[in-house]
């Protein structure tokens, strides 16, 4: 089974190009996410992995900066250390950061989430 899981996760990345896939909240992506836990520690757990993700790598986020570190909360409740979040993700002219090392931000009112 394990090898089952592991060559559906190849034809996936074989079919679907990566400009089409989903864009995913993680640092490491959901399929290779996945594909490393199932490698390391078999089907059972591959198939746990991919439930977790499935489950929270979902639209509606908050991105947070506070004193230079980044969180993510996603509607689901879980928080993502910097660690954990794309890259992509982590520039300052994000529109879903709320910043609140900005000493502007409270005085301005305009804050935004991404819900």
């Amino acid at each position: 089974m394990k090898y089952i899981l592991l060559f559906i996760i190849r034809v996936y990345w074989k079919v679907i190009p990566p400009h089409k896939r989903r864009q995913c909240i993680f640092r490491e992506s959901c399929s290779h996410y996945v594909w490393r836990i199932t490698v390391e520690e078999g089907f059972i757990a591959g198939i746990k992995a991919f439930l977790f993700r499935n489950k929270h790598c979902c639209p509606g986020y908050a991105i947070y900066k506070y004193q230079n570190k980044y969180e993510i909360k996603t509607i689901n409740g879980l928080i993502l250390k910097e660690d954990e979040i794309a890259e992509r993700l982590l520039t300052t002219d994000n529109p879903s950061l709320i910043n609140f090392d900005d000493p502007t931000l409270l005085q301005s009112g305009n804050i935004k989430m991404k819900l």
